[in-house]
């Protein structure tokens, strides 16, 4: 059996300061089955992708599914986590448990609300995806495994800003076509100005 996507339904992606982690899986999975022919008690397996990592208080998410309807109640519930890859995640997970045929219809969540957080918490969030050993010995956290590992590429393969900032521009440029996406345009130009001001720093 070849798995297919047969309804979607994403939230906007902005700053909710009323909404939390329950109501946005909620209203993301009513809108995601109302697309399709199928009523809640047809779904076999639900699969969240969702980091808790002190982003929310919920350490079992996969719960929250749910609380959309009545009929949901008992199905087997499973949360998976990859960073920033983690609602992938789940999608992979929903369409291994049908292509082994262990499942007919599987619900699919990536949910996360970061946006409630400073940036300092943030930073203390995200450096526990590393390596901790490691990690918490890192100036300025995630951001700097990453500039990091910049430098060292620099060093081996020589200064190549202008190509690589093209990819982020490249990924950003294609999430700016969702309708719902929180940021729109180009980038690219942004990063090119960036690049002036603090690329020197690491040259």
């Amino acid at each position: 059996m070849s798995p297919c996507i047969v309804g979607f339904s994403c939230g906007k992606l902005e700053k909710l300061e009323n909404e939390y982690l329950k109501s946005l899986i909620v209203q993301a999975v009513a809108d995601a089955i109302a697309k399709t022919a199928l009523e809640p008690i047809d779904i076999d397996a639900i699969y969240i992708g969702a980091m808790t990592a002190d982003l929310c208080r919920h350490e079992f998410p996969a719960s929250l599914i749910l609380q959309a309807y009545p009929d949901l109640h008992c199905k087997p519930a499973t949360r998976v986590e990859n960073d920033c890859a983690t609602g992938s995640a789940a999608i992979y997970q929903g369409f291994s448990s049908i292509a082994e045929k262990s499942v007919r219809f599987a619900l699919v969540v990536g949910a996360a609300k970061i946006k409630h957080l400073s940036s300092t918490t943030m930073g203390d969030v995200l450096i526990k995806t590393s390596y901790i050993p490691e990690g918490v010995k890192i100036l300025f956290g995630f951001v700097c495994v990453f500039s990091n590992i910049t430098d060292l590429y620099f060093e081996k393969y020589s200064i190549q800003f202008d190509t690589l900032v093209r990819i982020p521009a490249k990924n950003h440029r294609n999430g700016a076509c969702n309708p719902s996406s929180c940021l729109s345009g180009d980038v690219l130009p942004f990063l090119f100005a960036l690049r002036r001001s603090v690329f020197p720093l690491h040259a």
